[in-house]
């Protein structure tokens, strides 16, 4: 009885690990593909991968889009330029009303005639359909926005606070 109890637990564990490593490759592999859209300043990528909800607050996709235009060409006129971005590991996956959710933690180095900064941050990578397909929000947005945007969000997900931008020894 005892063996069978941790055969079962053991089963559990790989089948919960796999799942999550599944995810984390394509987590992985879809936000590798909004960094290379952002190097390119190709925003409709951005925005294919921007969570539906987000857009309908902004209006539509239209000014969604100008919006991500706008957010880029006003980081340039402050006279930042995005070197490379970073993404970790993504984090657990939670489960949120019908949606799962997991942190995908980044780090954004800046370029600027004053030197080199980090901005680190976290993503909030978040499926509708048990995975197959994933949505992302900045979590710079604030967890009083996140909580309108996502009304089911689980609690048990903590997104640490984003740092503000810090100068980078050169």
């Amino acid at each position: 009885m005892k063996t069978q109890l941790i055969l079962v637990t053991l089963l559990i564990s790989f089948s919960v690990s796999s799942q999550n490593n599944k995810f984390s490759l394509k987590i992985k592999t879809e936000v590798e593909e909004m960094i290379n859209a952002i190097k390119n300043q190709n925003y409709k990528v951005i925005l294919q991968y921007t969570y539906p909800t987000l857009v309908e607050m902004i209006g539509n996709e239209k000014e969604a889009l100008d919006k991500i235009t706008e957010g880029m060409k006003s980081l340039k006129s402050r006279g930042f330029e995005i070197e490379k971005i970073e993404i970790g590991e993504p984090g657990e996956i939670f489960i949120a009303g019908n949606e799962f959710h997991c942190l995908v933690p980044e780090k954004i180095f800046l370029n600027s005639k004053d030197g080199h900064f980090l901005k680190n941050g976290n993503l909030l990578a978040v499926s509708k359909d048990k995975g197959q397909s994933w949505y992302y929000i900045d979590c710079n947005i604030g967890k009083k926005r996140l909580l309108i945007i996502l009304p089911e969000y689980n609690s048990s997900l903590i997104i640490p606070k984003s740092d503000n931008i810090t100068k980078i020894q050169d």
